[in-house]
């Protein structure tokens, strides 16, 4: 039996994950870029930079939504004045 080989430009490879670019996160969240970039900065929104540009994963994004709406569902706690 004769064994084939595969190139290493045919060789399976790992699925990798759709990023987001912040223009196209910011209009999903419809925010200006400027505001995500400073979201990603201060490890609001999670994010990781390729090279020089913040590049956003879809999941990422959906579990920062999904916080952002639990956390105006909940009522704050009322504060005492003394």
């Amino acid at each position: 039996m004769a064994q084939t080989r595969r190139s290493p430009a045919e060789a399976p490879r790992p699925a990798i994950e759709e990023l987001f670019t912040v223009e196209q996160a910011a209009a999903i969240l419809q925010l200006s870029p400027k505001t995500l970039k400073d979201w990603l900065r201060a490890g609001k929104l999670t994010g990781c930079k390729v090279g020089r540009l913040w590049r956003v994963k879809p999941a990422d994004l959906e579990a920062f939504i999904q916080a952002s709406r639990r956390g105006h569902g909940a009522q704050a706690a009322p504060r005492h004045i003394r």
